[in-house]
């Protein structure tokens, strides 16, 4: 029950952080986006680069996550979803069913 209540809150603040409509396949885009967001930071990265950035990121914030609950501040803080969403071409190209880059 509860832990319906912490998804149903989370889902309605993606939806309004990114203007989603409130069906299911809305949510699924937000989804999508988090895929083509881990895809484009990570590509041509190496594994010891991404550590390095779970590394230096653990040292500023006092403890470890991993680099999608790093992606995740990302796509929730209000200075940075905008330049998240451009890097991606857009919201049309973020948001959209092409999983392709």
């Amino acid at each position: 029950m509860i832990r319906e209540q912490f998804r149903s809150r989370v889902q309605a603040m993606v939806r309004n952080r990114y203007k989603l409509r409130p069906d299911p396949e809305s949510f699924v885009s937000y989804q999508r986006f988090g895929w083509k967001l881990l895809h484009h930071i990570t590509r041509n990265k190496t594994v010891n680069a991404l550590r390095q950035l779970e590394r230096d990121h653990a040292r500023t914030i006092g403890y470890f996550e991993p680099i999608t609950m790093i992606l995740d501040h990302l796509a929730f803080s209000p200075k940075l979803f905008t330049r998240a969403v451009a890097a991606l071409g857009g919201s049309s190209q973020a948001f959209s069913n092409d999983l392709s880059q």
